[in-house]
């Protein structure tokens, strides 16, 4: 878990310095499905880059709720740091957006402007569903 308010981080070491050792037998369903996912990535190993990234929402002015809102503030928030620390973005949504790159175009622009969408595209294990208009 983190959270980024006015000038405070907290990290919540439970996710950020796991890695694809890490015990998550008392899990189930789509949660373990997302932390054997997360953890495949060794966030360990990004704990620098998570910090310069919350750091970035420190200095960031409150998001408008929208798709559009969220995604422009989180790409800045992944993108700088990646940027001036010379290193690429690592989470899996990046991976899967790269992946996936037309269909995952096409379904935003459909949704970019609903109000409160995070849930479908950010900070959940929500099932992967792109569609695709063709």
């Amino acid at each position: 878990m983190v959270t980024a308010l006015d000038s405070s981080v907290l990290i919540g070491s439970e996710l950020a310095m796991a890695d694809s050792q890490t015990d998550i037998s008392e899990f189930e369903g789509r949660t373990r499905e997302w932390l054997i996912s997360f953890f495949s990535t060794n966030p360990i190993d990004h704990v620098v880059l998570l910090n310069v990234h919350e750091y970035i929402h420190t200095q960031q002015k409150p998001q408008v709720h929208s798709l559009l809102s969220i995604a422009i503030r989180e790409g800045v928030a992944e993108f700088v740091p990646s940027l001036a620390m010379d290193v690429p973005p690592v989470t899996p949504a990046i991976a899967f957006g790269k992946n996936s790159a037309d269909a995952v175009r096409e379904t935003f622009e459909i949704e970019m402007f609903y109000p409160n969408n995070q849930p479908k595209w950010f900070w959940s294990n929500y099932p992967k569903k792109i569609v695709v208009l063709s």
